[in-house]
Parts: C-alpha cells; structure tokens; sequence
C-alpha cells in the first residue's frame, strides 16, 4: 500500500514539474512575442496622411533606444511631448495644442531628478513657475500671470533655507526686497518702485 501511495506522489510531482515548465515556456514566449512585436510596431506608428502630414504618435529612436514621443495633428505638435536623455532617463514633458505651449511644463536633470516645473497658456507663462536644485530643493519659485512676474518670488539656499524674497508688480520689483543669511536671519532690505530702490 505504501509503494503505491509513493508511486503516486511521484507521478504528481513529475506532472507539476511539467505543467510549471510549460507555464515558464509559455511566459517566456508571450514575452518575446511582445518584445518583436513592439519592435515592428514602432515605425508603423509614425504616420502621415494622404497629403502627407505627420498624424498621431511618433516615436523617435536613436539605434533602440526612444529618444523622444511625439503626437502631432495635422503636421503641428498636439498632446505631449516627452524627450529622453541618453541614459534612457526623462529629460522633458511638455503638452502642445495647435504647435503651441499649453499645459504643464517639466524638465529634468540627467540624473533623473525635476529641474522646471511651469504652466503656459497658449505659449503664455501662466501660474507658478519653479527651479530645483540637483538635490531636490526648491531653487526659485515665482508667479506668471500673461507672461509677467507677479507677486512674491522666492529664492532658496541648497539647503532649502531661504536667501531672497522679491515683490513684482506686473512684471517691476515694486515693494520690499528681503535678503537672509544662510541660517535664514534677515541681513538686509530694500525698498523698491517701479524697479529702483528707496
């Protein structure tokens, strides 16, 4: 009875052996299948129409690598843009509509952290804009209404600690200019219209 019952867990064994090898074999292959697949497709989707206009996604790739993903309509950039750095890293994403800046703006730095971020309106500056250290603190930040500083921009040390604030008025430092030190303590200030000091 024992011999039996032995043969039988054996004989299991064997044939979950070979169902998980057939399960790993066909995982393998949808894999690769996808990967040639993807490889072929990727020139199909550049296309043009029969007047020969650049429509749809466009993918540009630089031997295998993408070095950047288009999408045009009508031969004019429409939708995001996303470009890549060498190192397969992403250097930029920027919305176009009717081959003008509108939407979100963001960069990059080669090493994969943000550098810009910022919004555009029909090409237009518009809303808060803002530079990055390398290491991730905030380097500036300042407001765009119709492609002009607006309000209270702010100037950060590395560290994060604040260096400089500075009014705008409609595109002049028109007010208080503050200046701190790197323990951010007020070390001095001015007071400025229409871009000349008081």
């Amino acid at each position: 009875m024992c011999l039996i019952f032995f043969n039988i867990r054996c004989e299991a064994a064997k044939s979950m052996k070979f169902s998980l090898i057939i399960l790993i074999f066909s995982l393998c292959s949808n894999l690769l299948v996808a990967q040639r697949f993807y490889r072929n497709e990727v020139p199909k989707l550049n296309q043009t129409s029969t007047t020969k206009l650049k429509q749809g996604k466009w993918v540009d790739l630089t031997g295998d690598r993408v070095k950047s993903i288009t999408h045009y309509q009508d031969d004019q950039l429409h939708g995001v843009v996303i470009k890549y750095w060498s190192n397969g890293k992403l250097k930029s994403e920027e919305e176009y509509r009717n081959d003008v800046l509108h939407g979100y703006f963001r960069d990059y730095y080669k090493s994969g952290g943000k550098n810009r971020r910022g919004n555009y309106q029909r090409g237009i500056k518009d809303g808060t804009f803002t530079k990055y250290w390398q290491n991730g603190n905030i380097r500036t930040r300042l407001i765009f209404v119709d492609d002009i500083e607006q309000g209270l921009m702010q100037e950060y040390y590395k560290d994060g600690t604040l260096k400089r604030e500075t009014p705008y008025q409609r595109g002049v430092v028109a007010g208080e200019v503050k200046i701190y030190d790197k323990k951010g303590e007020l070390v001095r200030s001015k007071t400025f219209v229409k871009d000349t000091a008081h």
